[in-house]
């Protein structure tokens, strides 16, 4: 690192020093985008500051040394300054409302003019871009917002500055003492918000950004760092403001649809990281940006690229099996290939795995049906979703080895660009991926998946991936005669989730069974909840009347029996355990 200064400042020092001219926020990073949730926080926390003596922390705003000497750009914290903005702008116009403009209200103006506006009305010692940059300056010069604004961050500018009039008035008329109490309560308020602390970091190098909020971030300050990211990409694409607008507009949509996959930890630096390891070299999340931007020629190519895997991500799990078959580029191939790759899909996000991802970004790449076949890619995501059963779910071994031994086989994938390769493809998928599981000694013996399966434990806020399991299972059971599907089951603990006097069993036993996959089973619809806790002697006759195979076993076991507690639990749950290897084989075609 060239170096970076920390210091512990008030937000009146950001205002009120000579050594800061002005905070600039650029076009590329983000608009306004603070929400009814984060105003009452700030409320609350810096401008009410309820608890007394506690220390109120801002946070840390980093910024960037620029050409012009006092003129810093705004790395991260750009929310917190224009909301502080805002209500020092809200909180004028309601004195003027409420008590005209009196000497105190030309205090606060030429505050206003001078520290947040700045030296002159040209210079803003906050200066904001794009979109938001005129209806800032109308709320700050005239204290006005026009309703003809339409832009998102524009909407949330004026709420923010309507929400604050709104609570200081509601303070105002609260306070039934007289004006001079009145407008104190209101100065006690702008003080309050002045004199919050924060930690100003200033970078000499931008380039430094990252590690600062990684250092940041492992401390327990949460940063936007995909910002850091964002101001990479966007600042380093050059032409016309429509073009540069388009880039943005690219990144956001990116942000969005890595949002709506609903991958868990699948994050928008886990997205770029995967985007990059899957033709460079294996390096961790610490290093990528350096990384990037030292091999980067051509950013706008990159965000293009980027935003085409994600578009190709979007489909793949948001879409049916007919989009997914025809954006894929195969139209005439069986629809049930591209349900298979759905049906894949849906269950690796409920494994809470992602490593798989740098696979798939790969293959999303070579969509076009020269290179791969539906058939084939639905078989090879088949096998990954297998083994990430076993490895994942059931094994809970790390993710670091197979995170590598992806990246590994997308780096080969990506070489082979010619349709020639088409073979050289197919053999990849289908046979070298189950090889690479083997040599690397991923796959997790037989008898040691087995023995972990017999205690797979999985609590109540994993109903889908519950649901994924024991319809796996009946249909395994039954040889997939009814092909029962996880939409029309519902989970039933046999042994309810809180006993009553029908239960002959300890605490003990009733905390560590209750929640095995042998005691959990499914039904098509639920039972009521006076059922749910019935003793095992009343609860059978509505395992009876269902059709599932499951269910039927189960009715044996309790008849043969004659009770439900730890070892039928057990019992069952070990025979669900030999019935998985065989479900979740990964050579299994």
């Amino acid at each position: 690192m060239s170096g970076f200064k920390a210091r512990e400042a008030t937000l009146q020092n950001l205002f009120d020093s000579g050594d800061y001219d002005q905070f600039v926020i650029p076009h590329y990073q983000r608009s306004y985008v603070w929400g009814q949730d984060e105003l009452e926080n700030f409320w609350n926390d810096f401008i009410e500051r309820k608890e007394v003596g506690q220390l109120y922390l801002l946070g840390s705003v980093i910024v960037s040394r620029t050409k012009q000497k006092r003129s810093f750009g705004v790395v991260d914290g750009q929310q917190r300054l224009i909301t502080s903005s805002v209500f020092i702008t809200a909180l004028k116009d309601v004195w003027s409302e409420k008590f005209g403009r009196d000497e105190e209200y030309f205090s606060l103006e030429r505050f206003i003019k001078k520290k947040v506006l700045g030296s002159n009305n040209a210079i803003f010692k906050i200066d904001v871009a794009g979109s938001l940059k005129q209806c800032y300056i109308d709320m700050i010069i005239s204290g006005s917002i026009k309703k003809e604004y339409k832009n998102e961050d524009q909407k949330n500018l004026h709420r923010a500055y309507d929400y604050f009039k709104d609570k200081l008035r509601d303070s105002y008329d609260a306070n039934k003492a007289n004006d001079n109490q009145r407008k104190k309560l209101l100065l006690q308020k702008l003080e309050n918000l002045l004199d919050t602390n924060l930690v100003l970091v200033i970078l000499d190098d931008e380039d430094d950004a990252y590690e600062v909020f990684e250092g940041f971030n492992a401390r327990g300050v949460d940063l936007s760092i995909s910002d850091l990211f964002k101001n990479l990409f966007l600042q380093k694409i050059k032409g016309t403001e429509e073009e540069k607008a388009r880039a943005l507009e690219e990144w956001d949509n990116i942000i969005q649809i890595v949002t709506e996959l609903r991958i868990p930890k699948f994050t928008i630096n886990t997205f770029i990281r995967y985007y990059w390891i899957r033709n460079h070299s294996f390096i961790g999340e610490r290093q990528l940006y350096k990384k990037i931007k030292k091999e980067t020629k051509n950013y706008r190519e990159l965000l293009s690229d980027m935003y085409q895997i994600a578009e190709s991500l979007r489909v793949l799990f948001n879409g049916s099996p007919y989009e997914i078959r025809d954006f894929l580029g195969h139209p005439e191939a069986k629809a049930e290939y591209a349900k298979s790759i759905s049906d894949s899909l849906r269950a690796l996000r409920v494994m809470n795995t992602q490593s798989y991802m740098v696979w798939l970004m790969s293959i999303a790449a070579k969509r076009n049906k020269e290179f791969i076949s539906l058939k084939m890619f639905a078989r090879s995501l088949g096998q990954i979703e297998r083994f990430s059963f076993r490895y994942f779910v059931v094994s809970k071994l790390p993710a670091n080895r197979v995170e590598k031994m992806y990246a590994k086989f997308s780096n080969e994938l990506f070489k082979l660009s010619d349709t020639r390769d088409k073979q050289r493809i197919a053999t990849l998928l289908d046979k070298e991926l189950l090889n690479r599981i083997e040599q690397d000694k991923l796959l997790p013996p037989r008898e040691q998946f087995i023995a972990d399966f017999g205690l797979l434990c999985l609590k109540s806020n994993n109903k889908n991936l519950v649901r994924y399991i024991l319809t796996q299972i009946e249909n395994q059971l039954s040889s997939g005669e009814k092909g029962v599907t996880q939409e029309v089951v519902t989970i039933e603990h046999i042994m309810p989730q809180r006993l009553n006097k029908g239960w002959n069993i300890s605490q003990t036993d009733h905390k560590n069974c209750v929640n095995m996959l042998g005691n959990l089973t499914i039904l098509k619809g639920a039972l009521n909840s006076s059922a749910s806790n019935k003793a095992i002697n009343e609860k059978i006759r509505h395992f009876k009347d269902s059709d599932l195979k499951m269910n039927g076993d189960l009715v044996d076991l309790i008849n043969k029996k004659s009770d439900w507690g730890k070892d039928e639990i057990i019992e069952r749950q070990n025979a669900f355990a030999e019935a998985s290897d065989g479900i979740w084989s990964v050579d299994k075609r």
